[in-house]
């Protein structure tokens, strides 16, 4: 149901960042990843666009893009800037957490609109909260949990 995507034209914007994001993404999609939340959508997809290099515009808000009716998909640009990387563990840990919250209630506003009320959100985000609570009391690094063995 929810899906992350990290755009970064530049390696040391990615690398303090990549571990956070693809660490909760696991835990949420081994946690939640086949449950059915209701007709009309698949798949929120949570774009990161990170400050760097080659992208140096960060906007604060979220921008939630058109509807695709074909994919049942609804996809978010979460701009994150430079200086994530000298923020606490537990800060990182808590933006990845805030942001995919901030999203599903964005998508929740843009569905509503467009005549979708079957789909639970109240359950995703209950769902993502559990996820959350699991993820933010993970001891070391998380880069073990961010791309394990296949």
């Amino acid at each position: 149901m929810i899906g992350y995507f990290t755009l970064a034209g530049d390696i040391y914007a990615d690398a303090p960042f990549g571990a956070y994001q693809q660490s909760f993404a696991n835990l949420v999609k081994q946690r939640i990843g086949d449950r059915r939340y209701g007709d009309g959508l698949d798949l929120i997809l949570i774009q990161y666009y990170l400050e760097g290099k080659y992208l140096h515009q960060v906007k604060k808000d979220y921008r939630v893009q058109g509807y695709r009716k074909k994919e049942k998909s609804v996809a978010a640009i979460v701009w994150v800037a430079r200086s994530f990387g000298n923020r606490p563990e537990t800060e990182k840990r808590q933006f990845i957490i805030d942001s995919t919250l901030e999203v599903i209630k964005l998508v929740y506003i843009k569905m509503d609109r467009l005549g979708y009320k079957n789909i639970e959100f109240d359950r995703l985000t209950a769902d993502v909260r559990g996820c959350a609570d699991e993820y933010i009391n993970i001891d070391g690094d998380l880069a073990k949990f961010a791309w394990p063995d296949t």
